[in-house]
């Protein structure tokens, strides 16, 4: 056969070779692809480690949130168990017939009483300030005094809203262990109204 004659591949051959070519660049395109992504993944920060920071940071606005709506409310509750009886009642009627006018009213007094606990705190430091300095006996004696004295007042104070808040939870508490007995001894005839309402047509309901 002669060298220098050119040689004809078939058609067959032709496929198979372009068949090879393209399955070597899906090969090499594939793996420059997944360098690509691979680059990109260490580039980027992972969503997964940022999910539970987020969710750490959500949980804890929730509960500052719910712990702030505690202690606003636990403060209302204090206030309104400081006020005199007759007070109290006014105040009832108005949350019932104003609940804006009930609103505003009670943060006006929860500044009122904020303010008068701020001068307190004031009064007392200045008199732990001046028994600190005191030069003689006879000073420290009378900051002493003082200082007892208002300690006395406070302590006074909180005991009377404790007394009130004891006679209120008594009364709810007669008041649910009345409705209770009642209902334990009626407790056949509602048991039985309960079952005759559960199996009620319900066309007939009214």
């Amino acid at each position: 056969m002669n060298a220098g004659k050119k040689r004809h591949l078939s058609p067959i051959a032709l496929f198979l070779l372009a068949a090879i070519s393209m399955a070597a660049f899906d090969s090499s395109a594939q793996e420059a692809g997944n360098d690509r992504d691979e680059r990109h993944k260490n580039l980027r920060p992972e969503n997964n480690d940022r999910r539970p920071e987020k969710r750490e940071r959500k949980n804890k606005r929730d509960k500052d949130n719910q712990t702030g709506k505690r202690e606003g409310s636990l403060r209302m509750k204090h206030i309104f168990d400081s006020l005199p009886k007759k007070e109290q009642e006014r105040l009832k009627k108005l949350r019932k017939e104003n609940p804006e006018a009930f609103r505003k009213e009670v943060q006006k007094k929860m500044q009122e009483m904020k303010k008068k606990q701020n001068e307190k705190q004031k009064k007392l430091k200045k008199l732990l300030n001046n028994y600190s300095k005191a030069s003689s006996p006879e000073e420290k004696q009378k900051c002493l005094n003082q200082i007892r004295e208002m300690t006395e007042k406070e302590f006074n104070e909180k005991m009377e809203i404790n007394r009130k808040r004891l006679e209120g939870a008594e009364k709810k508490l007669n008041e649910f262990r009345k409705k209770y007995e009642s209902r334990k001894k009626k407790a056949k005839s509602i048991i039985e109204q309960r079952v005759k309402d559960l199996i009620r047509d319900p066309v007939l309901k009214w």
